[in-house]
């Protein structure tokens, strides 16, 4: 595989990914996806071709690595190519070139399956769900969406049905709060994992979160 990416794109996936090994399968599209070390985070971003610069997929395969930084201050592109045993960033500053060759090693993705889903926009629900300091009992039932502890009862219209989960309130308001500003205000709740989605016309972002 040989990718360029612009210095947007390269920003982006910075701000995406944050620990030390990251997995990038090559198929038909680009998957990147990484877990944190207590296995309670998983995080995936799925990217179309439109995304790169430029892109090449010669081969078809999953490989892990330690994740350097995809954003260089004053690059114009960045250039990852895939080989047999390494991946090679280069970066075209304004007044050289810098290569870095990282050993790579054969992995797999993570699969996480959904039964049952319901959407849940953040931003709409935030100000309900701050107000409950308790366990909370999302449910939908009738195209109502509910939030309730012993005392407090949050209802409003949606568009998904036959939906239940009890999550800890200061828990999930916690995530709630450091990530709705940043995803596109999407919460798929089921059992026991929240994710968030981010989407846009050639990125979709997905962090599992177990609660």
């Amino acid at each position: 595989m040989e990718a360029t990416l612009t210095p947007t794109s390269a920003l982006l996936l910075d701000k995406l990914f944050s620990e030390e090994v990251l997995t990038i399968d090559i198929s038909n599209t680009i998957i990147f996806q990484e877990m944190a070390p207590c296995n309670s985070i998983l995080r995936q971003c799925d990217i179309s071709n439109d995304f790169f610069e430029s892109l090449n997929i010669t081969n078809t395969t999953t490989i892990s690595f330690m994740r350097p930084n995809f954003y260089i201050k004053s690059m114009h592109n960045l250039r990852i190519e895939v080989f047999k045993t390494d991946i090679i960033f280069t970066y075209t500053l304004e007044e050289c070139i810098l290569e870095r060759k990282i050993n790579i090693f054969n992995s797999e993705l993570k699969i996480l399956h959904f039964n049952t889903l319901s959407i849940i926009h953040l931003e709409n629900d935030y100000q309900m769900i701050k107000e409950i300091e308790s366990d909370i009992e999302i449910s939908v039932r009738n195209n109502i969406l509910k939030y309730n502890n012993r005392n407090i009862i949050l209802k409003r219209k949606v568009d998904c049905n036959d939906f239940n989960i009890i999550v800890n309130g200061k828990k999930i308001r916690k995530i709630i709060e450091q990530s709705f500003h940043f995803y596109d205000n999407l919460l798929l709740v089921e059992e026991s994992i929240v994710a968030f989605i981010m989407k846009d016309s050639n990125v979709i972002f997905k962090v599992f979160m177990s609660i």
